[in-house]
Formats: structure tokens, sequence, C-alpha cells
């Protein structure tokens, strides 16, 4: 056994009961807590090599359900209201889950993630989310997501050593949990949209005259048919 499984008890330990912790600190202040667990369409390759795609989903996934909650997910005054997940890599365990469906059990050798999701007490986000993503299933379920499963969520204790019990069991490595909203620094650029130089002009006319969009258009039009009959 190697040094990392040696240690994975310890580790394990730390994590259940940080997560526990981590629940009962944010339901003090009125945060609603659930239990989410994400399952997966076929990926090719070992298991290191796919959950990156895992988290790709997860994240495009949190990226749009973030949208209903703030106008600006970037916005660090905006953090206190966006939902926080941490989620552990999952596999069927049989005595604790005896309702897996074979294909649930052979698809990427049954590899997925669960955990913990905390709901803010103040956010635009006034549904259930528990209804909301199973109502909006086209817009979440994407990006090699096949099925979201919300519940509401059970006994704090238990559902942090039910979400780490992979991890306690040396199933899987404490590398690949994730922990949502990211920090800032940590996502990536967004990128610019590229204007056409045309467009471009039309904004600078409206921003330094502070003009209708019909009085911008003809400066701008005067402007080229000008620049043009020069040529």
């Amino acid at each position: 056994m190697d040094k990392w499984a040696r240690n994975q008890p310890d580790t394990a330990d730390i994590w259940i009961k940080g997560t526990t912790q981590w629940m009962y600190e944010w339901m003090s202040n009125g945060w609603r807590l659930y239990y989410v667990n994400f399952m997966f369409e076929p990926f090719r390759g070992p298991r290191a090599g796919i959950v990156p795609y895992m988290w790709k989903g997860i994240n495009k996934f949190y990226g749009r359900f973030c949208t209903e909650f703030v106008h600006n997910g970037r916005a660090k005054s905006e953090q206190k209201r966006m939902p926080k997940l941490w989620l552990f890599p999952d596999l069927p365990v049989f005595k604790y889950e005896k309702k897996n469906s074979l294909r649930e059990v052979t698809i990427n050798g049954g590899l997925h993630f669960n955990g913990p999701m905390l709901i803010p007490p103040v956010s635009r986000f006034e549904e259930c989310p528990i209804k909301h993503i199973a109502e909006n299933k086209g817009i979440y379920a994407r990006y090699g997501i096949d099925r979201i499963h919300v519940e509401i969520g059970w006994d704090v204790a238990g559902l942090a050593d039910y979400a780490a019990k992979n991890i306690k069991n040396c199933k899987a490595d404490e590398a690949d949990i994730m922990v949502l909203p990211r920090p800032v620094k940590e996502l990536p650029e967004k990128k610019r949209p590229i204007i056409d130089p045309i467009d471009r002009l039309l904004k600078d006319i409206q921003s330094r005259f502070n003009v209708c969009d019909e009085i911008a258009r003809k400066m701008r039009d005067d402007a080229l048919n000008t620049n043009q009959a020069r040529k």
C-alpha cells in the first residue's frame, strides 16, 4: 500500500469533520441544505483521464445555475449570494446503495460526484432547487452530465460521512474533491467579444456625443462616406 493510501483514513476524517462543521456554520446563518448527485454519460479512458471532463460538466452546470442567483458571479460582493457545493468523487457501494442500476454501476466504472449543496437565504433565486433543476434538465444536464438528482439534506454528520465514504475507503482521491464557488482568481478569463470596427465607431460616437442610436448611425455613416470620398 502506498503512502497516500496509508494516510487516507486520517485525510478522510479531516474532510468529514470539516464538511460537517462547514454545513453547520452556514445553516446557522439561514442557508438551506440539500444533497446533490451528478451522474455522467460514458467517457473513454482511465479514471484519471475522465475526472477533468466531469469537473468541466459540473463547472458548466454551476456557472449556469448561479445566473439564477446573481447578476455577476465574479463580483466579490455577490459571492455570499451564490450556492455553495462540496462534491466528492463517489463509487457504488452496494452495502449502502442497493438501488443502483447496472448502467450506473458500469458506466465510467460507476464514478460520479455527490455531496452537500447550500442555498443562500438571500438572492434572486426564490424557487425550490429540487423542482427547478428537475424542470430544467435540458439546460443543466449537458457537457457530459446525464442526470442531476437533488434532495433535501438529512442528518448533517451522516451526509458528510456518506459523501466522503470512498475517500474513507481509500477508493477515491481527495485531489478530485470539488469546492464551489472557486476563488475568482482561479476562474478562466472571460473572452472579450470581437466587435466589428464599424460597430465600435458607432459606440464611440454614442459615448462621446451622448446621442440616440439613429443620430449616431447617421454621424457614423457620414464620417465613413466622407472618408471614402477622400480616398
